[in-house]
């Protein structure tokens, strides 16, 4: 397998391309062994970038971002080069992955529905998706009430109770 180097943010670790080389690797194993992988890649990624990580998306900058987004590429590049089809997938499972080791596997919550856009999601993940998503919404705000600044402090205190990181 060709050795594919990518230059910019200092994410290049030797563990780091290692993990990665090895998901690119895998993936015309056995399916067991490319599990195992992706989980150490994710473990991996859990110890080298910014702690939550895997809540990045494809449109966030900043500096928090950009290790991210290299080492996201760095991925699609040997996968794209083992002749993966589609590297978001796997980049996915290993963001699930990520986050699985820092909050648990998620379990199924008595009660919630098991529609076709829900996860079944921990109470406190569930708790941390929707409070970051809704402290982001206000954040993009150009203008914002003054009863919303009051609720975005109360939405800061409450991500902090669940040991959210604000970067």
């Amino acid at each position: 397998m060709e050795n594919i180097t990518v230059t910019s943010v200092s994410v290049n670790d030797d563990v780091l391309a290692n993990h990665r080389n090895a998901v690119a690797a895998e993936h015309g194993e056995v399916k067991v062994r490319l599990y195992g992988v992706e989980r150490a890649y994710a473990s991996c990624l859990n110890t080298h970038l910014a702690a939550e990580w895997y809540e990045v998306e494809h449109s966030m900058t900043g500096e928090t971002a950009k290790p991210v987004h290299v080492e996201k590429k760095a991925l699609y590049a040997v996968l794209k080069a083992a002749g993966h089809s589609n590297p978001s997938v796997v980049w996915a499972r290993v963001r699930e992955y990520g986050r699985e080791e820092i909050h648990g596997k998620v379990e199924k919550v008595e009660g919630e529905s098991e529609g076709a856009g829900d996860r079944n999601r921990s109470p406190v993940l569930r708790n941390l998706e929707e409070l970051l998503a809704l402290y982001k919404f206000n954040d993009r705000l150009d203008v914002i009430p003054a009863k919303v600044v009051e609720a975005q402090k109360h939405i800061v205190l409450a991500l902090t109770a669940l040991d959210h990181k604000f970067m």
